[in-house]
């Protein structure tokens, strides 16, 4: 998949390994200031301790 070939090269490029993907949200407007979905797209595709996990590596 394209996707997962960027997150690779991203990867490889920074050195920073990539814990979450959010794909698509809905009803976010940033001029507006309106978050749409983010909150329950980010419950559904992080965990906190993969987050803080990743801190070592930073």
């Amino acid at each position: 998949m394209c996707e997962d070939d960027n997150i690779e090269t991203i990867k490889k490029l920074t050195g920073i390994t990539i814990i979450g993907v959010i794909r698509e949200l809905n009803g976010v407007d940033v001029e507006e200031q309106k978050i749409g979905n983010v909150k329950k797209e980010f419950k559904k595709r992080f965990s906190v301790s993969d987050i803080l996990a990743s801190m070592d590596e930073l």
